[in-house]
């Protein structure tokens, strides 16, 4: 953490970690649907990868975390005009590509998406209008504006930077999430709690942030207490809401280890082993579109290559990484990184006719 760079490499490898947990099992829910008589390597890369946690949940909350760590800090440091900024850099960083996805999804795999439910998509909160998802990865998207929202919010109130709100934010959605699940187990009804859980994350990345960069008071025993009180309120969060399979198969030991496992993970990483790593950073910088694309591409090429039976399906397993990390590599260069840059022209021509006025 000795520079800015630096830093921005590390937190890209905890980023390309999250994706390759998220495509991994994925592509290995495949895999192993395709052996007939699974060996004890098999078995024991199926129990890794779905045994006591999900690792795809594991990589979820990981991006949550992160996002908690970094994208507050973009918002009160960007400089004059911060919310304009933030707004305009975050929606040519998230829709361009998303956008991408739903047509490669519509139109080149043909998705049969009725007109108001893709009208619903193109806007990233379809979840919260009552429509489907048109790529499954989409939900969690919808949890990051929430975010963002709430982050402009606080911001507009000037206490985005007060440890006080960030506290009180991060216990409000714990404590929500626990009404959730007693209602989710009263009315046996699917209802979101993993939207208050997630958010709870985020602002805990960003009290966590303050902590491990000294950029405020926060101290040892303030995230002592955050964690504590997380995980107690978690155990009958995940027994109330996840007691019974509404078809995910959902388990509450399965949830509960996630979100430990998800949160060990993301604070090993950013406190005691920081990995600096060209490969890694690489892998966060197209972490967006491995995260978004590596569904729709990764399915119907690892089936395909599956057919050649007297291949290993580890290989093909890898064969099948290595083409959503091209194709991902591509869409980056081609789509995500030329709306980065075009972000920032138009903010710094919106700084500059703001200075003249």
């Amino acid at each position: 953490m000795k520079d800015e760079h630096s830093r921005l490499e590390w937190i890209d490898s905890i980023r390309a970690f999250a994706a390759i947990f998220v495509m991994a099992l994925h592509l290995w829910g495949i895999a192993y649907a395709d052996v007939s008589s699974p060996g004890h390597i098999a078995a024991a890369v199926n129990w890794s990868v779905y045994g006591i946690a999900d690792i795809g949940k594991v990589g979820v909350i990981i991006f949550f975390a992160v996002s908690g760590f970094v994208i507050p800090c973009s918002l009160l440091r960007s400089g004059t005009n911060n919310l304009s900024r933030f707004v305009i850099s975050r929606f040519f960083r998230l829709y361009p590509l998303y956008w991408a996805t739903i047509f490669i999804a519509v139109v080149i795999y043909g998705y049969a998406a009725s007109m108001p439910q893709l009208l619903a998509n193109i806007t990233m909160f379809q979840k919260f209008a009552g429509f489907e998802d048109i790529v499954g990865v989409f939900w969690t998207l919808q949890i990051e504006l929430v975010f963002y929202i709430l982050c402009a919010v606080l911001f507009l109130f000037k206490t985005l930077d007060n440890e006080h709100t960030l506290y009180r934010s991060f216990y409000f959605f714990i404590a929500v999430a626990l009404l959730m699940a007693f209602a989710r187990y009263v009315l046996q009804r699917k209802l979101p709690v993993a939207l208050p859980l997630s958010l709870s994350v985020m602002f805990f990345g960003f009290i966590w942030r303050r902590y491990l960069l000294n950029e405020g008071a926060v101290k040892q025993r303030d995230i002592f207490i955050c964690l504590c009180i997380f995980f107690v309120v978690l155990l009958p969060v995940t027994l109330l809401a996840y007691n019974s399979d509404m078809g995910f198969d959902e388990r509450w030991h399965h949830y509960y280890a996630t979100y430990l496992f998800a949160i060990i993970f993301f604070i090993f990483f950013t406190k005691v082993f920081t990995v600096r790593n060209s490969v890694a950073a690489y892998l966060g910088k197209i972490s967006y579109s491995i995260y978004l694309l590596h569904g729709l591409i990764g399915r119907p090429l690892l089936e395909r290559l599956l057919q050649y039976k007297a291949a290993s399906p580890y290989l093909m397993l890898l064969i099948t990484a290595l083409g959503i990390i091209a194709v991902s590599s591509v869409t980056f260069y081609l789509i995500e990184r030329p709306f980065i840059n075009l972000s920032r022209r138009i903010n710094r021509r919106y700084e500059v006719a703001t200075q003249r006025e």
